[in-house]
């Protein structure tokens, strides 16, 4: 029996041996598709031995009796360590062909996948271990001090806290940040442009409002612009203050709470932000507020749907989620099945709160703007994925297409020269060379090419969708997050940045977000980092039978789809609604779930 201990232990020691040596050639081995397999291998360092007796001791912690945590972790793994290893050849060379390129490609590739499979199974299991602890409460003077606080007294603390921290941003860049789209609202605004649906009218209204103000009062652009830049960080404090506030009302532990107030009061992409003229900024904060309608649908749906008030601000918040954003839409509708299904008893109530927001958003887009002659803004704006994909079969295979088929995208897809206009991360220059009104009256043929094409060069669809969302999975990709200047107007109009202090520390601070080579730190401006942190988290509420709360994923997963189809590979605004809800989301993956 002695002997047959002895030996299973001495195997169990050979296979964490063996796996560790495997995983740390796998994390560190270069995929540079035209190196060499031993040339790739970069592990000559003292601190590969660290790497390897570590990883060592962390695999003989983990114990193999939970089937459930297993299987669930084991999953994840295979998902998360396959998105990287396709994210890395889609972020370099823009085709899955690092993978397969030779032999030495698809043995590298294999190792590199082994090895972050086995940290990332280890990663989540000591996560769906030990998450827990946050639910539980420490008592001390401290915490009990911050229990006895009333809420709304607490509202008021944080939302102070929080616009305080955005003031420095708002002195060392008045009247704030506006980008290309903020100038096109603004002149959309004043009667320079003419004004569309391609920015939402609210939010073009709202810009109109405090530019027409500023005019009024000081006779200058950039007192507008500030006006606005207050408004939003008051909207955006207030927000957060509100999700702290039904936090601390959820009893949730102090150690998020506080973690959450700091998050919210010195992230820099938030205070930045809090300033910049953005339709996606208000949309964002918008889609928190929706989420924790869900949450309280999903946890307390008796009181929260029986209350007139509640009602109230529910509409209010989904008005605000589809006329901040076109996207907003789609989340809404999608949900609404969702929601039905899971608070069927009030299906009465409900149907009335959603009649109500379709029937405005069908009368903002309907006869309203009919009667105002805005003409709606171009359809090419939702069909990024499918003129992308055509545009890189008639890059790559022209030669493979016939005289019929190559025409077909030429009448849709109005350029001599496709494949020099043709960019994988960014589907603009191809919009740009889209023929609407001919696409108007010949929808069926365009859609029909698109499945035509898709049958015949399927790797191309697949590799094309990849290049223009991989920043949205893979969180190595590195894209623009923030901008710190003001665009230059035309038609004599002069917005200048005019800093009413300059503080040389917030400029340092603000450019941290651009310095991706920080240790950990880049991570937090990394928006396929945060969809990964979202998948382990929803996965733990499945691994906990927390069932009802994987309804709160359903819009962010939703929201995710719709910047799949966007037009550029990786912008950090139009997922921005993940970040203002994180705090959110940490809520509902360490709170019991509610019967």
């Amino acid at each position: 029996m002695f002997k047959s201990v002895t030996n299973k232990r001495i195997v169990n020691y050979l296979f964490i041996i063996f796996l560790s040596f495997i995983t740390i050639i796998g994390l560190n081995i270069n995929l540079d598709k035209d190196l060499g397999f031993f040339e790739s291998i970069q592990c000559n360092d003292v601190k590969y031995i660290f790497e390897f007796f570590a990883c060592m001791f962390i695999l003989s912690k983990v114990k193999f009796n939970n089937k459930r945590l297993n299987v669930i972790c084991t999953v994840l793994a295979i998902i998360l360590s396959g998105l990287h290893l396709v994210g890395y050849t889609i972020n370099n060379y823009m085709q899955l062909i690092g993978i397969y390129y030779n032999f030495s490609c698809i043995v590298k590739s294999v190792f590199s996948f082994v090895g972050y499979f086995v940290v990332i199974y280890l990663l989540c299991y000591f996560i769906f271990r030990n998450l827990h602890f946050l639910n539980n409460e420490t008592s001390n003077k401290f915490v009990e001090s911050i229990k006895k606080i009333s809420n709304k007294k607490f509202f008021v603390l944080t939302f102070i806290l929080i616009f305080v921290a955005y003031i420095p941003y708002f002195l060392n860049y008045y009247p704030g940040v506006l980008s290309f789209d903020s100038v096109y609202q603004i002149q959309q605004g004043i009667g320079i442009n003419e004004l569309t649906t391609h920015h939402p009218l609210l939010h073009t209204m709202i810009i109109k409002v405090c530019i027409k103000l500023g005019l009024m009062i000081a006779g200058n652009y950039e007192l507008g612009a500030g006006i606005y830049s207050i408004l939003q960080m008051l909207f955006m404090s207030g927000v957060f203050a509100f999700v702290l506030t039904y936090m601390k009302k959820k009893n949730v532990n102090v150690i998020i709470l506080i973690c959450s107030l700091i998050f919210f009061m010195f992230y820099p992409v938030f205070g930045m932000y809090s300033i910049t003229m953005w339709k996606d900024i208000p949309f964002a904060l918008s889609f928190t507020l929706f989420l924790i309608c869900v949450y309280e649908i999903i946890t307390n749906k008796e009181k929260f749907l029986s209350s007139k008030k509640n009602n109230v601000l529910f509409v209010i918040v989904m008005l605000l989620l589809v006329f901040f954003r076109n996207n907003g839409i789609y989340i809404l509708i999608l949900m609404i099945p969702v929601i039905y299904i899971y608070a069927k008893k009030y299906y009465k109530r409900l149907t009335i709160l959603f009649v109500i927001v379709i029937v405005c958003y069908k009368f903002v887009n309907g006869p309203l703007l009919e009667y105002f002659s805005i003409p709606k803004g171009s359809i090419r704006e939702a069909l990024s994925v499918p003129l992308q994909q055509l545009a890189r079969v008639e890059a790559n295979k022209s030669d493979m297409l016939t005289e019929d088929e190559y025409t077909e995208i030429h009448k849709f897809i109005k350029s001599n020269n496709i494949k020099s206009i043709y960019n994988p991360r960014l589907s603009d220059p191809v919009k740009e060379a889209f023929d609407d009104e001919y696409f108007k009256t010949n929808k069926f043929d365009f859609f029909k090419l698109w499945l035509q094409l898709f049958f015949k060069f399927p790797k191309e669809y697949v590799e094309s969708l990849l290049c223009n969302s991989v920043g949205y999975w893979y969180p190595e990709t590195v894209h623009t997050v923030i901008t710190k200047n003001i665009y230059k107007f035309d038609y004599g109009i002069e917005i200048k940045n005019k800093p009413i202090l300059n503080l040389e520390f917030v400029d340092y601070y603000v450019d941290m977000v651009d310095r991706r080579n920080i240790p950990v730190v880049g991570m937090l401006f990394s928006i396929g980092a945060s969809v990964w942190l979202i998948i382990i988290l929803s996965a733990y509420n499945l691994y906990k039978k927390n069932y009802k709360s994987m309804i709160f994923y359903i819009p962010i997963f939703i929201l995710w789809l719709t910047v799949i189809a966007s037009p550029v590979h990786a912008e950090y605004r139009y997922i921005f609604g993940i970040f203002t809800s994180l705090p959110l989301i940490f809520l509902v993956s360490v709170k019991n779930e509610e019967k």
